[in-house]
């Protein structure tokens, strides 16, 4: 693996000032040009639409997108993948349309990491090594990226197995989708639950994650008094339409 993609930590001063300073890395716009030659037309053969840094699948209902997150003094960038529901509004409560899809308004979403657990991808600092970076990118994507989203292609699993009683005592037993404790606490991805099983015809679930979403939001430590979440009165919405 070249130095560049190396962990701060295995290297020296020098390295370092060498391999990661971003004014060192060809520019935003030279990498975009080699991402246009390389990883764009690599997507689209998987049937990805998009251009850029921003890619997106349709597969009714299933929505997978792909980010190249760029670091914001330049020189480097993250590959992440996310998975949505193409009925589901994201956390803000719009409904987007696929063709305008990011990763952050995906419920569901994964940094693809290198082997060494780094998940910044430095541009290199020739066009050669801008080439080397995308063709690290693409192999990181076939054999993480790929086999993460193909777990999201049989609608309505995961989400279908996760039961009552793993909302009332979260777990790490659905890591592999990326669905870790912290998420399945979450009172976004809990309304979001509940909509999935209200469409796969399990009311009575939906209606009671619905109602422990909303004692937890109304009692929740994070505002000064109970009844103050912003979030019970659409809970309230969605359980009027439920029941």
């Amino acid at each position: 693996m070249p130095k560049r993609m190396w962990h701060n930590e295995q290297l020296t001063d020098k390295e370092r000032s060498i391999y990661k300073d971003a004014f060192n890395q060809i520019t935003g716009e030279d990498f975009i040009q080699i991402q246009k030659e390389r990883l764009t037309p690599y997507l689209k053969s998987l049937g990805f639409k998009g251009s850029k840094n921003n890619f997106y699948k349709h597969n009714s209902p299933w929505i997978h997108v792909i980010q190249i997150f760029k670091d914001h003094y330049g020189g480097s960038c993250a590959l992440n993948v996310g998975v949505h529901l193409d009925y589901i509004e994201n956390q803000l409560g719009n409904l987007i349309v696929p063709s305008k899809f990011r990763l952050e308004d995906a419920m569901i979403d994964k940094n693809i990491e290198m082997d060494n657990g780094n998940g910044w991808y430095y541009y290199g600092l020739t066009h050669e090594e801008g080439c080397e970076t995308i063709d690290i990118m693409i192999d990181a994507f076939e054999r993480k990226g790929i086999p993460f989203l193909e777990k999201y292609e049989s609608y309505p699993h995961p989400f279908s197995d996760i039961t009552f009683d793993d909302i009332l005592n979260p777990s790490e037993r659905f890591l592999e989708y990326e669905i870790p404790l912290r998420l399945l606490k979450s009172p976004h991805f809990r309304m979001f639950l509940a909509k999935v099983n209200m469409d796969i015809d399990k009311k009575e679930l939906a209606i009671k994650i619905l109602e422990k979403v909303r004692n937890d939001e109304y009692y929740s430590s994070r505002f000064i008094k109970p009844g103050c979440s912003p979030l019970i009165q659409t809970i309230d919405s969605l359980l009027d339409k439920f029941r």
